[in-house]
């Protein structure tokens, strides 16, 4: 029997609610937010975001977690996203992560995924949870996104990568990574063997060291068997960054998402990457992301080139990329005479359309593309007979 069934989910969120009441910490229409919020997920799960009426602070998380304990709610999922909880209160937040024993087979009986983006967490604290040790860190999902991670805490979310073989999915994005925890967190993935999604969006590079940051994570790509998803926004590779990451995916057999958007990735850099798309046509990405780039034509017309003969591409970005009519048109002239085309969905609004392509990409809408089910981030109007380009 699970541990949550020993007593009955009334009894349980009967003593929740009144642990929760009797400190009056958390007001009571926020406590009525939680009990639903944990009766719909069977008591395994909180998912709160924070609202301008609420926000979880160091007083308050301390009742939640209390409440969390003392009702013997063992909880497998944690999100409370955009609140005030800073360090002291991920040390409060950290007692679940025990909670109950590791020891039992076939047991929920711990904390596996904990969502905290958007807080107030520096890591001064991240020592007391021992993220670094599988046993005492039992969490799959750690997602810390948005929070003004210090450089000490940076480096022990790198150590996590090297030491905690239990985490599968690792979100930290915006967190302010520096150049020298960013090079040591690449390194450490080398020796990891069980991290399948990284998403590190939006770092804090210095400009004269983007291209090393770039040669560090190609070597994770080529070397990687398990990551799956990486998600590296933000990273200025440009085109060199791009083609390094290119030569490395071409020895992967593991990726299968990459997003590189808003990396100022020109012709050359698109090119490297369709070309690694063309030469691994059945076994590469089915998903990668180049919105707010610099592709232009050149680069549109090569990536025409992997939407006609990829087998395994299904999700492709180019919004805002500089593409003009001449890449336009190879992309929508592929579309429009490819009929075993892999792409699923398919993003270009803020490129530069013309009549012409938009009465291209007018006729895909109508006669088309009802017909594949692939998504255009697109709609095409008329007036006066003008093709004019919206947004989905």
């Amino acid at each position: 029997e699970n541990k949550n069934n020993e007593k009955s989910m009334e009894e349980k969120l009967t003593a929740f609610t009144e642990s929760c009441d009797n400190t009056n910490t958390i007001p009571k229409f926020f406590i009525s937010t939680l009990e639903s919020t944990l009766r719909v997920n069977n008591l395994f799960k909180i998912a709160i975001k924070g609202t301008p009426e609420f926000r979880f602070d160091d007083l308050s998380i301390t009742t939640l977690v209390e409440s969390i304990i003392k009702a013997d709610i063992l909880l497998v999922d944690l999100s409370l996203t955009y609140h005030r909880i800073n360090d002291s209160g991920f040390e409060v937040i950290s007692r679940l992560l025990n909670q109950g024993s590791l020891a039992e087979e076939n047991s929920r009986s711990h904390l596996e995924g904990l969502d905290l983006e958007g807080n107030d967490i520096t890591g001064s604290s991240f020592e007391v949870a021992n993220f670094t040790s599988s046993y005492d860190c039992p969490l799959v999902f750690l997602n810390l996104s948005c929070n003004p991670i210090s450089l000490a805490g940076q480096r022990t979310i790198a150590n996590i990568v090297l030491n905690n073989k239990i985490l599968r999915q690792l979100s930290i994005c915006s967190c302010g990574f520096e150049m020298v925890s960013l090079i040591e967190l690449a390194s450490n993935l080398l020796e990891n063997s069980t991290l399948q999604l990284l998403y590190v969006d939006r770092p804090f590079l210095s400009t004269s060291r983007k291209d090393e940051i770039a040669d560090h994570f190609s070597r994770v790509l080529a070397k990687s068997n398990t990551l799956c998803d990486i998600s590296m926004k933000f990273f200025n590779i440009l085109d060199h960054g791009a083609k390094l990451l290119a030569d490395a995916l071409c020895l992967n057999e593991s990726i299968l998402s990459l997003n590189l958007e808003c990396n100022n990735i020109g012709i050359s850099g698109a090119e490297h990457l369709a070309s690694y798309l063309l030469l691994r046509r059945k076994n590469s990405l089915h998903s990668l992301g180049l919105a707010y780039n610099n592709v232009g034509d050149d680069g549109a017309v090569a990536l025409s080139e992997v939407i006609k003969y990829s087998s395994t591409l299904r999700h492709l970005t180019l919004r805002n990329n500089k593409i003009g009519p001449i890449g336009l048109s190879a992309i929508g002239n592929t579309l429009q005479d490819c009929n075993s085309c892999s792409l699923e969905s398919l993003t270009l609004f803020g490129n530069n359309f013309d009549n012409t392509t938009g009465k291209l990409y007018f006729n895909l809408i109508q006669n088309k593309l009802p017909y594949t089910g692939m998504f255009l981030d697109i709609d095409v109007y008329v007036v006066d007979g003008n093709y004019m380009i919206a947004d989905i």
